[in-house]
């Protein structure tokens, strides 16, 4: 392993290839994507990679949770794991509430165009509960297909999806880092 080199580390494939569509080249360039096999072979890697001299490694996790309590004690029980390997300066940890599809919900345009359907405000707020589900029922695949889907998807969809407040801040944070892999 390349000393000093920045990783991002998800919980599993589909993940890893839906943050490569969200990253501009410029940032992918800064880091290389390793995707586990769930929620603790995630946790296992990260640590791996910290154990690695200098290396930064973020974290995009699920919450599995929209309460805050539950986001909360996840959140504090990666960084204090995570804590054993390395110093807090070189990770850091994206837990979205309650997954990363719930940006796919952030914009009602991004949802609209792929599944060629209006939606009103409360079907939104109520579909944000279980995003990965309900995404799933919108576009009526299962879960194996979501990958192909993801990779059908035009690139105006990943346009307006890179505005969301998580690829915004992964984008930031990941130019800012000063290692290259």
């Amino acid at each position: 392993m390349k000393e000093g080199a920045n990783y991002i580390v998800t919980e599993n494939p589909q993940d890893a290839n839906l943050i490569r569509k969200l990253l501009p080249a410029a940032a992918l360039e800064k880091v290389k994507i390793k995707a586990g096999s769930g929620y603790s072979s995630l946790l296992s890697m990260a640590v791996a990679l910290l154990a690695g001299k200098d290396n930064n490694v973020v974290i995009v996790a699920d919450a599995d949770s929209m309460k805050k309590t539950e986001y909360n004690n996840r959140y504090y029980f990666i960084k204090n794991y995570l804590r054993r390997a390395a110093p807090e300066n070189q990770f850091k940890i994206f837990l979205l509430r309650p997954e990363l599809e719930s940006i796919f919900f952030e914009n009602k345009e991004v949802l609209e165009q792929m599944t060629g359907r209006k939606f009103t405000d409360l079907e939104i707020e109520l579909a944000k509960a279980n995003p990965k589900e309900n995404l799933y029922k919108l576009l009526n695949i299962e879960r194996r297909d979501f990958p192909e889907i993801v990779r059908k998807l035009p690139s105006s969809v990943f346009d307006k999806l890179k505005e969301s407040r998580f690829s915004v801040e992964l984008r930031s944070h990941i130019m800012g880092l000063n290692h290259i892999p």
